[in-house]
């Protein structure tokens, strides 16, 4: 299309104009300082100021003409912009979901008071501050929490399905997605045999329908997280899942992820010990015994160029699928210590990133085992996970962006 400038009532657009005025006063100018040059010098008299202000004016007019002669493309640019489609979004595109699931309004509470979480509902709003702040997201993205104000859709399993849907409709490449989960995380026996360990892991909606620790319903399964936020994403676009919750290693079902592996850092060692909170918070957990040098860079070196044939998601876990995670009233200490470690260095390696979360969950597990009671047993070190559609060794040393 091309684009024309408007036109004046004689035809001629306000640049042509514009500059015709221009000349026709540097040509007055000219003739009217050289009269007066020729005038003051028959009468033996140096020239005054008035002859110098006119000869600055008439120089300063003619670079005025210079310049708006060179950018004249650039001029039509900026008085007559492109025409957009009206009602179609501006490309690329950056949407995020941010989900917060405290329970403490649901009846889960009252069949067992360990369900409540008392900080998550703070989480959307670190995130979603993070993002806006550093990435260039909008604070009209959707935040889904129960809480009593009732500002915001509540997290029923069905809100969750349909924003995700939603969240995704109309991915294009290029687009940038964010879905972000803090709550309850568990695993139910795997049935058709897809999962090496056996089992799926859920997240647990706020109208979850629980009779006990082995007998609940209406979750939502890892396998659906995937089939939505993953499978239908085209070839270029760009998504980021962050699991704050238990047993969330593989909550997307992403075939790559870190395990034991972090690249290796010269920081403290991380003790891993059992713990008693979390969703399995009251069935004691088996000892693991593991020191942070057992993270040392095992992967294979596998590179991880763009393919254009596949979307590029990742995934960020607060654990393992085989791991609990703690909750602090302040907010999950993953997103927080997530959150924290991007506003400190917005622009960090995936590595770097996973070591400063890595090593800011050991802190707070660290600090929380001395302040246990002596009747609870010890928390153990959550790992991090980072997940891929490929090969994770090749991500470490890559600029992380949402």
């Amino acid at each position: 299309m091309e684009i024309r400038s408007p036109r004046t009532g004689d035809g001629r657009s306000p640049r042509a104009k514009l500059l015709q005025v221009l000349d026709g006063c540097s040509q007055n100018l000219a003739i009217n300082s050289g009269a007066l040059w020729s005038c003051n010098t028959r009468a033996g008299q140096r020239p005054d100021c008035t002859y110098g202000r006119l000869k600055l004016l008439h120089i300063r007019v003619v670079l005025l003409l210079s310049f708006l002669s060179q950018t004249s493309s650039q001029v039509c640019a900026f008085t007559n912009p492109p025409p957009t489609m009206p009602g179609l979004p501006l490309r690329p595109v950056k949407k995020a979901l941010c989900i917060g699931v405290q329970y403490t309004e649901s009846y889960l509470r009252e069949a067992n008071p360990w369900i409540a979480l008392h900080g998550t509902h703070k989480d959307p709003y670190t995130l979603r501050d993070l993002l806006v702040g550093y990435f260039g997201y909008k604070y009209e993205d959707k935040i889904l929490i129960d809480d009593k104000s009732r500002e915001h859709e509540w997290p029923t399993r069905d809100n969750i399905v349909n924003s995700m849907k939603e969240l995704v409709a109309d991915a294009q490449p290029g687009d940038h997605f964010v879905f972000h989960f803090s709550g309850h995380g568990y695993q139910v026996e795997n049935l058709d045999g897809t999962e090496e360990d056996g089992y799926d892991e859920v997240i647990w909606p706020v109208d979850l329908e629980f009779k006990s620790i082995d007998d609940f319903s209406n979750y939502v399964k890892d396998d659906e997280i995937k089939e939505i936020l993953v499978n239908h994403l085209p070839p270029g676009a760009h998504c980021v899942l962050v699991f704050d919750c238990c047993h969330s290693g593989t909550a997307s079902d992403l075939p790559y992820m870190n395990g034991d592996v972090c690249p290796s850092s010269p920081i403290s060692p991380l003790s891993a010990s059992p713990r008693a909170c979390g969703a399995k918070a009251f069935s004691a957990m088996s000892a693991v015994a593991a020191e942070f040098d057992t993270f040392t860079s095992r992967m294979e070196e596998t590179s991880i160029d763009s393919d254009p044939t596949q979307p590029d998601v990742i995934s960020w876990s607060a654990c393992m699928d085989s791991q609990v995670t703690l909750e602090k009233g302040k907010g999950g200490i993953f997103v927080t210590a997530f959150a924290e470690a991007l506003r400190r260095n917005p622009q960090q390696t995936h590595a770097e990133l996973l070591r400063s979360v890595t090593r800011e969950l050991a802190n707070i597990t660290e600090e929380a085992n001395r302040k246990r009671r002596r009747d609870v047993e010890e928390f153990s070190t959550p790992r991090p996970q980072l997940g891929s559609l490929r090969q994770v060794a090749g991500l470490f040393d890559k600029i992380f962006t949402m």
